[in-house]
């Protein structure tokens, strides 16, 4: 896995090629949700209240969302302490449907999880992700995330047997 400074771990390479404020909410999205030192749970800002996260399974609305993030990244409890997206490549299509605006976006990175026994696991994903605009807000309405878990499922199972 390519390692990036943090100044621009965050951009994705095609950025400059696609619409801005679709790939920005994606961007703050993920950075924020990396975060697992905000007690303010920032990520939760960028999705609708009912929006759908497929992620080990569905979850609907904000409440489900941080339930499904707290069982997984955790700074000091684990099982991971952490995420860190590294973004790669980003494509959107950009919709006008009747009720407003609206893109859908295939985004890929390499993704770090620290664990808690002191071991990391690098994983390649890609995320694909409806965002709406209502008004002056652009949010997250569904988020799914397409990745191999084997080596990050081993680790976790590992856990499971100290």
């Amino acid at each position: 896995m390519t390692q990036r400074s943090p100044a621009d771990q965050y951009k994705f390479k095609n950025q400059d090629s696609q619409p801005d404020a679709p790939v920005n909410v994606l961007r703050n999205f993920l950075k924020a949700w990396d975060d697992s030192a905000d007690e303010k749970e920032t990520y939760l800002n960028y999705i609708q209240p009912d929006a759908v996260l497929l992620f080990g399974g569905p979850h609907t609305g904000r409440k489900e969302w941080k339930a499904a993030r707290d069982g997984l990244i955790h700074q000091h409890n684990g099982p991971i302490l952490r995420s860190q997206h590294f973004l790669e490549t980003v494509f959107v299509y950009d919709m006008q449907p009747e009720t407003g605006r609206a893109w859908e976006i295939v985004g890929t990175a390499d993704v770090r999880y620290d664990i808690v026994d002191g071991n990391e696991v690098w994983t390649r994903a890609a995320t694909w992700c409806r965002i709406v605009e209502a008004g002056e807000e652009r949010l997250i309405e569904r988020y799914e995330v397409f990745m191999d878990g084997t080596k990050l499922f081993e680790a976790l199972g590992k856990l499971n047997k100290s």
